[in-house]
């Protein structure tokens, strides 16, 4: 009975290590409403926080191909370019805004804040912040989660993995012309081949 005892007791002890140890870290995202621009056209950038432990803040910094994009805001006569928060704090509850700006000379975004008490964590998942870009030329867009940290509410500070995969490629809106002369002439070779086969047929 001892015996028996003993071991469950180490059983339990090896699963709770083992389900620990396999839960996931957590992990920042870059997602693209639309991953292909050409020039002139805009889309919005979400960075998304997934399976982080209760936090009570966040500070950032992105940055992108200034001669590439340019970040667009609601308020441009404001003088601050501001970007727009995510649903992952809840910021109808009492919170402190620390950065929200974005500079498009410099090609860097500018984030962070925290939660005042009493309010509550946060944690799981969700988007931080959402930052409109429009595409000004062909290029590399060069974004890049230089720097993203988490704090607890006892200030201890959590930094999530980032995704390196790129979400956003802008590419040219122009034809290509040896494409469309290709097509052409292709187009032009099966209509003459069409009317020499209709005649021979109308001859027979």
């Amino acid at each position: 009975m001892k015996k028996s005892f003993i071991f469950s007791v180490l059983l339990i002890t090896v699963i709770s290590f083992s389900v620990s140890h396999a839960a996931a870290s957590p992990r920042m995202q870059m997602i693209a409403e639309h991953p292909e621009l050409k020039p002139g056209e805009v889309t919005n950038i979400d960075l998304r926080i997934s399976d982080i432990s209760p936090v009570y803040g966040a500070e950032m910094l992105l940055t992108f191909n200034p001669d590439v994009l340019e970040v667009i805001s609601d308020n441009p006569d404001s003088g601050n370019m501001e970007i727009q928060p995510g649903d992952f704090f809840d910021l109808n509850q009492q919170h402190f805004p620390l950065q929200n700006r974005a500079d498009n000379k410099a090609g860097r975004v500018y984030y962070a804040m925290s939660m005042l008490n009493p309010a509550p964590e946060a944690s799981g998942e969700g988007v931080l912040i959402r930052v409109p870009f429009r595409a000004k030329a062909v290029g590399d867009a060069g974004l890049s989660v230089e720097k993203i940290r988490f704090g607890t509410r006892e200030g201890k500070g959590i930094t999530p993995e980032v995704s390196t995969a790129q979400p956003l490629t802008v590419i040219s809106g122009e034809k290509n012309p040896l494409r469309f002369l290709i097509a052409s002439v292709f187009l032009i070779l099966i209509a003459g081949l069409g009317l020499i086969f209709r005649k021979g047929r109308n001859r027979m």
